[in-house]
């Protein structure tokens, strides 16, 4: 069996406890191998954040193409997107790259408020890019959760969700699938109801 390529699109934590050092961990823990598109740089421990440094989104675009030009990815994951300039470029670099579907909802998708949730799902739905987890409004969230993609023939139901938010509130009048057993099962039961596989 192949080792597979991981990408991880998120921010560098310079106390190795989040954002790409944990992802990196992850993805070797897991046999994986990892690479990664850093979107933001902080300055940060076990006591908080003290800064915050972001490259241009150009640069953010180059790294991802130099990792899909040079090698197969077969699974990628995003935290930290920090700038609407940021996601945006990444929208169209993705939709380039072939990709079809995101998750959103991770412990990072609150952090530019209400303005980064609607910012991120504009952006992927201008890309054509479907997605799921975190939601502009209660209307995005009828109808993406649960996502349901046909591949090959075969009726699939993506649910997406997370642990938190960092001790952010959900912005008022948007929607983020928070880990919630009752929830997950209710989703869960639609999906099947629906005809959606799922695992």
């Amino acid at each position: 069996m192949r080792t597979p390529n991981i990408l991880t699109i998120a921010g560098s934590d310079s106390g190795g406890g989040a954002g790409i050092q944990a992802d990196l961990k992850t993805i070797m823990a897991l046999d994986g191998y990892d690479m990664s598109v850093i979107t933001a740089l902080t300055a940060q421990n076990g006591l908080g954040v003290t800064g915050i440094h972001a490259p241009e989104p150009e640069f953010v675009v180059l790294q991802l193409r130099a990792v899909l030009d040079g090698f197969p990815v077969h699974a990628a994951k995003t935290g930290m997107l920090f700038s609407a300039g940021i996601i945006n470029a990444l929208a169209d670099a993705l939709r380039d790259a072939g990709v079809d579907v995101a998750v959103l909802a991770n412990n990072h998708c609150c952090d530019n408020g209400a303005e980064g949730i609607r910012t991120s799902v504009e952006e992927l739905d201008r890309c054509g890019i479907r997605h799921t987890g975190a939601f502009a409004d209660s209307a995005d969230y009828k109808k993406n959760n649960p996502l349901y993609l046909t591949y090959c023939g075969i009726r699939l139901a993506i649910v997406n969700y997370t642990y938190g938010t960092n001790g952010m509130p959900v912005p008022e009048g948007t929607v983020v699938n928070l880990i919630d057993t009752v929830r997950m099962t209710a989703d869960l039961a639609a999906a099947r109801a629906s005809g959606g596989s799922h695992n």
